[in-house]
């Protein structure tokens, strides 16, 4: 849907390798699935905060009732699923 939109998307399949994006403080919003194999995605954005990534990281979750959670691991906002 992004794409068609005409964004560019850089996809990454876990946390490793969403830490691990070249050129990652160029990235403009990161949509954030909080279930993940390998690091969940609240580990995944407190260790791009912590590496300096500020711009808005919007969580993906079926669980609604995570907003807390959320704010608290730095995480901008939240979407539910399915889209």
């Amino acid at each position: 849907m992004l794409e068609k939109l005409g964004h560019q998307v850089v996809i990454a399949p876990d946390g490793i390798s969403a830490l691990n994006i070249p050129d990652l403080k160029t990235i403009e919003l990161i949509l954030m699935d909080l279930q993940m194999p390998g690091i969940d995605g609240y580990e995944t954005t407190q260790r791009l905060r912590a590496n300096g990534i500020d711009c808005p990281i919007i969580a993906l979750t079926a669980n609604t009732q995570e907003k807390r959670r959320c704010v608290d691991a730095g995480i901008n906002d939240l979407m539910s699923k399915p889209l």
